[in-house]
């Protein structure tokens, strides 16, 4: 964004001396550095319409050549997510788009917007990390703002293996685990494998 050859020309002096900073081939550039990854999931959109320009390969192995044209938001589960990621990218644009501090490029900010739910191109759901790119628009190359929308995949926690029969060996005893009450005849100690959770005390004092 700030390369000292491709805005050397870009760079405009008002009447107090100061320099206004516009962005020249920022779109290019970011959009060449995301593909050198092919695992990266990522798609280039118009904004604030969110129609898809272009795909990584990892975008196109997910969903298929057909995902250009398309709206990046119908990728989503559900309506109710599809309505929050378009509400969350229009809201940070438009402050992005706002002058920030002296030497600043407006209209650039990267923003993690969270997890939400996607559907791949077989309809299967899949929880990802999103991270939205705000690119400024390019006068000089004629060029509208747009936005990169990341997609990175969370990994599913295993499941916890249960023992079978849901009983467990005592660690390093070769005894069954048991659950220790207090017999309601002789007041001595026995130990019960059938007690379950649910058991109410007044089940418990009846059985024993």
């Amino acid at each position: 964004l700030r390369c000292p050859t491709r805005l050397a020309d870009s760079v405009s002096l008002s009447s107090g001396g100061s320099g206004a900073m516009h962005a020249t081939h920022c779109r290019e550039v970011g959009w060449q550095l995301l593909g050198i990854l092919p695992s990266t999931i990522a798609l280039l959109c118009e904004v604030p319409g969110l129609k898809v320009l272009d795909i990584t390969v990892g975008a196109r192995t997910t969903w298929g050549e057909a995902l250009q044209g398309s709206l990046v938001v119908s990728l989503l589960s559900s309506p109710q997510s599809a309505a929050w990621l378009r509400r969350a990218i229009v809201t940070h644009q438009n402050l992005a788009s706002l002058d920030g501090s002296p030497g600043d490029v407006p209209g650039f900010a990267v923003h993690t917007l969270g997890q939400l739910e996607f559907r791949d191109g077989g309809g299967v759901p899949f929880e990802s990390s999103v991270t939205v790119a705000h690119l400024p628009s390019e006068p000089k190359l004629g060029k509208a703002a747009t936005v990169i929308v990341v997609v990175e995949p969370l990994a599913k926690a295993p499941k916890p293996v249960r023992p079978q029969g849901g009983r467990r060996s005592a660690v390093g005893g070769g005894t069954r685990a048991g659950s220790a009450i207090m017999s309601a005849v002789g007041g001595t100690s026995v130990v019960s494998d059938d007690i379950q959770p649910s058991d109410s005390a007044s089940n418990i004092a009846m059985r024993y």
